[in-house]
């Protein structure tokens, strides 16, 4: 049986290693998001997902906190992709090296802004 590598193209709005200064009211900007008006996709290289929980139905959807060298530092949160991390975690490792392709909010809850 031939093993077949699997690939994907998605168009990458900025490569980022840390929020700069107003990134967060730049991003307001181009709102509203919608058709024809896609949120932006960033890129993150080398980061670390660390303490990942899975929640919803057994292992849908995952938090944890994502970390590279450069001090960035977010809360991370994937929706129906938790059979993706699971993939990775073959060796059942609680902290993993990836690429991370997502957008960035900030989420208002229990009087607490996290950026997610």
């Amino acid at each position: 049986m031939e093993k077949k590598e699997i690939s994907y193209y998605l168009e990458i709005d900025m490569e980022i290693d840390s929020i700069f200064p107003n990134m967060f009211e730049d991003l307001e900007k181009l709102e509203p998001f919608g058709y024809m008006n896609p949120e932006p996709l960033f890129l993150i290289k080398n980061a670390k997902i660390e303490n990942f929980k899975f929640f919803s139905n057994g292992s849908q959807n995952f938090s944890g906190i994502l970390r590279n060298d450069n001090s960035l530092i977010v809360d991370v949160l994937g929706y129906d992709l938790g059979i993706n991390l699971l993939n990775l975690n073959w060796n059942k490792r609680k902290d993993l090296l990836v690429d991370v392709v997502g957008t960035f909010r900030i989420e208002n809850s229990y009087n607490l802004k996290t950026v997610i």
